[in-house]
C-alpha cells in the first residue's frame, strides 16, 4: 500500500502514537503525520491542502474546510470531544479546583499560568478574563506555541508552582514524559469541549489509502485508542 500524509490538531497526537503504527503494520502503508494549532492548520490549508490525504482537526475548522471544497464533506467523520483541564507539576501540592472560586484562587496564587497559542490557550485566556483577575495575574501569564512546550515548562523546577491548562488528551499524553499531571478538568460552569473530526482532503493524491486509514481512524480500535487519551 502507497504512503499518506496527515494533517492533524496535536490533540490527538498521542493516540496517534499507537494509532499509526497499528495501521501501518496491518497495511504494509507509510504514515507521515504533521501536527499543529488549529490556527497553523488553517494557515497551511489556506492555498489547498497539496500532498495530504486526511485532515484532523477542531470541528469548526473541518466545517469551513468542506465549505469551501478542500476535504469531502461526505467523509467527515466524528472522533469525540477534549475537555479543557488543569495540570501541575507532578510533585505540586493539589488545591481545590472544584469551582469556578476555587480555580480562581488557585491561579491567583500561582507563580505562572500556562497555556498555549492556539485555540484552546485562546479559550483559557478569556476564561480568565471572565474570572475578573486578568489585571492581577495578566503578568505571570506564560503562553506558549503547543502544548507540548506548555507542559515542559510545567514539568521542569521553573514550572512547580505554577499552574497550567490545556487539553486533557495533551495534558495526559505528557504525563509520563514532562513530570506534568492532570489534577481536574476544569469545573463545568467555565469549561469547555472541543469536539474533533477527520476528513479526506478533496486532492488526497491516493484516496484509497486516505479512505482506509479515516476508516481506521474512526472505526471502532481507533476511536477506543482515542478514547484512551482523553478524546472522547
Amino acid at each position: 500500500m502507497a504512503g499518506l500524509e496527515v494533517l492533524s490538531a496535536g490533540a490527538v497526537k498521542p493516540a496517534m502514537g499507537t494509532i499509526v503504527p497499528a495501521f501501518e503494520a496491518a497495511t504494509k502503508a507509510k504514515i507521515l503525520v504533521s501536527f499543529g494549532p488549529a490556527p497553523e492548520l488553517k494557515a497551511r490549508t489556506a492555498d489547498g491542502t497539496g500532498a495530504f490525504g486526511v485532515i484532523i482537526g477542531p470541528k469548526s475548522l473541518i466545517a469551513a474546510l468542506a465549505n469551501e471544497g478542500k476535504v469531502t464533506a461526505a467523509s467527515r467523520r466524528a472522533l469525540g470531544g477534549v475537555k479543557a483541564a488543569i495540570a501541575l507539576h507532578r510533585d505540586a501540592p493539589v488545591p481545590d479546583l472544584s469551582t469556578p472560586d476555587a480555580v480562581r484562587e488557585a491561579v491567583r496564587k500561582a507563580s505562572a499560568i500556562v497555556f498555549n497559542t492556539a485555540s484552546s490557550g485562546q479559550y483559557i485566556e478569556e476564561m480568565i478574563k471572565r474570572l475578573g483577575i486578568m489585571d492581577e495575574v495578566g503578568a505571570r501569564i506564560q503562553r506558549f506555541p503547543t502544548a507540548e512546550d506548555a507542559m515542559r515548562f510545567l514539568g521542569s523546577d521553573a514550572g512547580r508552582s505554577a499552574i497550567g491548562f490545556g487539553q486533557s488528551s495533551a495534558i495526559r499524553g505528557y504525563e509520563k514524559t514532562l513530570g506534568v499531571r492532570q489534577v481536574a478538568a476544569l469545573p463545568d460552569a467555565i469549561g469547555n469541549v472541543t469536539s474533533y473530526e477527520a476528513a479526506l482532503a478533496a486532492t488526497a493524491p491516493d484516496a484509497a489509502v486516505a479512505q482506509a486509514f479515516l476508516d481506521y481512524l474512526a472505526g471502532a480500535e481507533g476511536l477506543r485508542q482515542l478514547a484512551a487519551t482523553g478524546v472522547e
